[in-house]
């Protein structure tokens, strides 16, 4: 019995000592966790100040980028009448190679 109780002894220690290293361990966590909070604050206040500010520039920015498609769309027009012009022009051709081609399958 003695020596069961020794084991016994011996066991329920080192279970005290694992618990008392994972409560340190985790007491670690836990302040290192409330150390970053007010970190993490700022850090939010910082990031909803960019996205406003962002969100200010959003209106002027779709105003160039109008501007910018507005001016690509006057420079092609000019070249989609001319492809429209192309297109017709090679009507009577792409009608002349169906017709061939129908002839080559047959």
């Amino acid at each position: 019995k003695d020596i069961k109780h020794k084991e016994d002894l011996k066991h329920l220690k080192a279970k005290e000592k694992k618990l008392l290293e994972t409560v340190k361990r985790e007491r670690e966590k836990a302040d290192k966790a409330r150390e970053a909070v007010p970190r993490q604050e700022k850090q939010i206040k910082e990031f909803e100040a960019t996205v406003e500010k962002m969100e200010k520039q959003i209106p002027k920015e779709q105003e160039i980028l109008d501007a910018l498609y507005e001016s690509a769309k006057g420079e092609t027009e000019g070249l989609r009448a001319e492809l429209g012009e192309a297109h017709k022009e090679l009507e009577p051709w792409s009608e002349k190679t169906r017709e061939a081609q129908g002839a080559v399958h047959i």
